[in-house]
């Protein structure tokens, strides 16, 4: 039961992220500093992109595959808060 509601809350999950990062843009830009658009923009679609996959791969029932995908999912997200985290240093260096 409860993994049935994690594979369909995962892609979700990533697709509001997205869509978080593309809505408070402006705000991150002040965090993370004014080149950092580029970085946010790019972020905001490939979290989408990852998110729409894992849907594509919940309907066509590739449970195996949902399973891969998952693990690469959070590797994403992994890579993400470690750039912004060197963005956010970068910004607070400049100060």
């Amino acid at each position: 039961m409860i993994f049935n509601i994690l594979i369909y809350a995962f892609p979700a999950m990533f697709m509001i992220l997205g869509a978080y990062l593309l809505i408070y843009r402006r705000t991150l830009l002040e965090v993370f500093g004014d080149y950092s658009n580029k970085v946010i923009i790019i972020f905001s679609v490939l979290l989408s992109l990852v998110g729409i996959l894992g849907f594509i791969l919940v309907v066509n029932n590739l449970i195996d595959l949902m399973l891969i995908w998952m693990l690469a999912a959070l590797f994403v997200v992994f890579f993400m808060v470690f750039v912004f985290y060197w963005l956010f240093k970068a910004n607070n260096g400049k100060k």
